[in-house]
């Protein structure tokens, strides 16, 4: 997603943006990351998307105080991915392929951003603190269901070591 393109020049950095990043970040509240996350891989936009909102929604002073900051819905990440729609897998007949054209590779990302050192962990929850376990943490019954699920997630270190990314 970003960068596409970094130069030093001058003890300058410029940087190449994508112009569909652009778009977001203009939209999107101001949020502090780790510097490492600029070096992620460009050929992954699922891990990069998900990161994003995971620290956009971790870092909303409002989930803060309500003590939501950890926890979102499957449904409310996905649209940061480039993972198809289940409305896109209808359109083909490939509704039944959910579980291998959007939860697995969902679940791939999730656990790279641990192997990668910018999530500490990362589970399906039933409830508010309440993990899911077993086959409920892997079979779902529906799309619908798992979509539904929310996720708790916590970041690595702490947000206010990162850098902040200024509104464009």
């Amino acid at each position: 997603l970003f960068p596409t393109a970094i130069r030093v020049q001058d003890r300058h950095i410029f940087l190449s943006i994508n112009p569909d990043i652009i778009e977001i970040l203009k939209r999107a509240p101001l949020t502090r990351f780790p510097a490492k996350f600029l070096g992620t891989n460009d050929r992954k936009p699922n891990l990069q998307g998900i990161y994003l909102k995971l620290a956009q929604h971790a870092a909303i002073d409002a989930n803060r105080k309500k003590g939501t900051n950890h926890s979102l819905r499957v449904s409310s990440i996905l649209p940061f991915t480039g993972l198809p729609t289940i409305e896109e897998l209808e359109e083909k007949g490939n509704r039944k392929h959910w579980k291998d054209r959007i939860q697995k590779p969902f679940e791939e990302a999730m656990h790279e951003l641990v192997e990668t050192g910018f999530l500490e962990d990362w589970y399906y929850q039933s409830g508010k603190g309440k993990w899911l376990e077993g086959d409920a943490a892997t079979e779902f019954p529906s799309y619908t269901d798992w979509a539904e699920k929310l996720i708790y997630f916590k970041l690595c270190g702490d947000l206010d070591d990162g850098i902040a990314l200024a509104q464009i």
